[in-house]
């Protein structure tokens, strides 16, 4: 995921926070007004021979999409525009003990974030002209993050994109986010409030981190990061980027070692990832009959985490997806590219061709391939949302030609052209776009999914010939067996 999401974000978060209503808590915590109600939605986690058990969480939105006001004088303002109040805000700690997150009021015609049943919505153009939001999954407490551990197992969701055009991205992805949000003596409001973000990109524009206050984005906050999805109606992708530190590093760009806030610090910020288009599949994806995934109507993505052996002590080898819509499972075909045609999922081995193949950084040897994903996924990860856009890129990174009017290979990342990405236009043509997430499910390998997908089963290589012998042994017993009953 590209660091103009994060860019992106923090200027829709600026406006967000001079505009919308507060409801406050206290000094970066919760205190003895009123406090917001996070929408509720179901989902289900599920076994192959048992079925899905139904539970329900609760979303989030970003500690940004908040005012922050004096939590002694709620009508006075912590953060006003870029600056800080330097009566309240004399240093980053004061500031954090001073100040206070402001509740939100959740809806469609509020902060367009709203929930019904197993669907999870948010808008484009909010009622304060702020864009999109971010939003964490909360377990059933309401005040930590549902830490998803998914290897050896499989994620599905269901989807619908159909009003998202050319330069906006919907996203559903992972983050190694501290469970309780970082709670300090500083920070008591913690997950509940939308604290502890962190990702891939060592994001600067946080007003807090590591419960202290950001002056002049100094700090980033750094961790792992997996891309279930990154999409819009016209193109998507998925990527991994890990790390070499473990949950949440707070780097200081004006520290010792500055270069830990870069793209040569200790996070893999191009990652590797797949993209149909790009990789030469220009039919499988997008509006109408015409494509193999038709993103006019609702459908499936399916994401499976291979290990090694098979279990969730295992180690993270391949990453593999699928689609299933009108009740079929739709699987993408090879790359065209000729150096890529034998692969049909994400692998250490095909990043290594991807990289130098499409002229990209190659950091994935210094932050543990896949093995580093799967590490962090052992660990749990924190499931985000979001809906964005970016005036600076337009996004083509992942739906039209980038960079800006190249011609290497790998540079056609999508359909769009780069006009289709104007920001203003889209703001003013299409405010009441959204994505709805919904069903979202997770568990043991092909238990996810709405069609019959037994046939479908995946396995890592090193597993798929024990698999292969075990599938004989029990075709020859069952042979023996209509034998015995035939001559009986």
């Amino acid at each position: 995921m590209l660091s103009t999401r994060r860019s992106a974000l923090a200027a829709a978060t600026l406006l967000a926070a001079i505009l919308v209503s507060p409801k406050v808590v206290a000094a970066q915590g919760v205190g003895s007004t009123t406090t917001e109600t996070q929408p509720a939605f179901t989902a289900r986690e599920c076994t192959v021979k048992a079925g899905c058990s139904v539970t329900t969480m609760y979303v989030t939105a970003d500690q940004g999409r908040r005012n922050i006001l004096s939590a002694a004088d709620p009508t006075v303002k912590c953060k006003n525009g870029t600056g800080w109040n330097g009566d309240l805000c004399p240093d980053p700690e004061t500031c954090a003990k001073n100040c206070a997150l402001d509740g939100i009021h959740y809806g469609q015609d509020t902060n367009s974030v709203w929930s019904a049943g197993n669907t999870v919505s948010i808008g484009y153009v909010q009622a304060s002209k702020a864009i999109g939001s971010r939003i964490y999954v909360l377990d059933s407490t309401k005040k930590t993050y549902k830490l998803f551990k998914l290897n050896g197992r499989e994620i599905s969701f269901d989807v619908d994109l159909s009003t998202l055009p050319c330069g906006t991205n919907a996203a559903f992805y992972f983050s190694e986010m501290p469970a309780d949000g970082g709670r300090t003596a500083t920070n008591t409001a913690g997950a509940a409030y939308g604290t502890g973000y962190c990702d891939a990109q060592c994001p600067t524009y946080l007003y807090f981190v590591n419960g202290k206050a950001n002056f002049k984005s100094r700090m980033g906050s750094c961790c792992a990061e997996y891309d279930v999805w990154e999409a819009n109606s016209r193109s998507q992708q998925l990527a991994t980027h890990t790390c070499t530190i473990q949950g949440l590093f707070a780097c200081d760009t004006q520290g010792a070692d500055p270069t830990l806030c870069s793209r040569q610090g200790v996070c893999d910020r191009p990652g590797c990832g797949w993209n149909p288009y790009q990789l030469g599949n220009t039919q499988f994806y997008g509006r109408g009959a015409g494509f193999k995934v038709d993103t006019s109507r609702k459908f499936s993505v399916v994401t499976q985490f291979v290990t090694d052996d098979g279990t969730a002590d295992g180690a993270l080898v391949e990453i593999r997806r699928h689609y299933v819509q009108d009740g079929k499972i739709v699987r993408e075909k090879n790359p065209t590219w000729k150096e890529l045609a034998g692969f049909d999922s994400l692998t250490d081995s095909y990043c290594d061709t991807l990289k130098p193949l499409f002229n990209s950084t190659m950091q994935l040897q210094d932050t543990g391939r896949l093995k580093g994903m799967g590490k962090a996924l052992a660990r749990g990860m924190v499931l985000v949302m979001s809906l964005w856009d970016d005036a600076n890129t337009k996004m083509q990174w992942l739906d039209s030609v980038w960079p800006v009017n190249s011609t290497q290979p790998g540079s056609q990342r999508g359909p769009c052209s780069p006009s289709e990405g104007n920001t203003t236009v889209l703001h003013a043509t299409v405010p009441n776009a959204y994505v709805a997430f919904s069903n979202i499910r997770w568990g043991e390998i092909n238990s996810t999914a709405s069609a019959d997908s037994t046939s479908n089963v995946y396995y890592s290589a090193s597993t798929r010939s024990a698999t292969f012998g075990s599938s004989v042994l029990v075709l020859v017993a069952v042979g023996l067996a209509l034998a015995v009953l035939v001559f009986s």
